[in-house]
């Protein structure tokens, strides 16, 4: 946006920033680090994103982060499932099927277990939206077609 009205725009990474650091953080240091972060001759500045970079960034770390919270959700049912003697299989399917596993159960711990699953299906079918998505980002976009499209034999 501040380039449309003419302005020379970079962006210093953080970490070449961190070493010009000499006090303690407040918007006054901090602008006077990046200023002589960036008269620096050796200083590297990191590439701009596009609106469309962004987009699908974001888009990666939000499935990224739904993973980790599926994940987190999995582990959390098997270990209070294993507190009460049963051991759920470590699959996907397994917590699907939860019902099948929680027979005989205290009736609150099976009304907790039923909520866990129904918060581990939503995430999971987030997760599939977000997929979709940027599976239809990768058959619009040329660049990411090329590289999806690559053959990585020899890794």
């Amino acid at each position: 946006m501040v380039q449309v009205l003419g302005h020379d725009v970079r962006l210093i990474s953080p970490q070449y920033v961190k070493s010009f650091v000499k006090t303690n953080k407040n918007d006054f240091v901090d602008a006077e680090v990046i200023c002589e972060a960036a008269s620096r001759p050796a200083i590297r500045f990191a590439a701009i994103k596009s609106e469309d970079q962004q987009i699908l960034c974001a888009l990666h770390r939000t499935r990224q982060g739904l993973v980790a919270e599926r994940t987190a959700i999995m582990n959390l049912l098997h270990g209070f499932l294993l507190e009460f003697g049963v051991a759920l299989p470590v699959r996907h399917a397994a917590i699907r099927r939860l019902t099948s596993y929680l027979e005989g159960l205290p009736p609150a711990f099976v009304a907790l277990a039923q909520r866990l699953q129904g918060h581990y299906t939503w995430l999971s079918d987030e997760i599939e939206v977000l997929e979709k998505t940027l599976e239809q980002h990768t058959r619009c976009n040329e660049s990411a077609h090329r590289l999806s499209a690559f053959d990585y034999g020899w890794l």
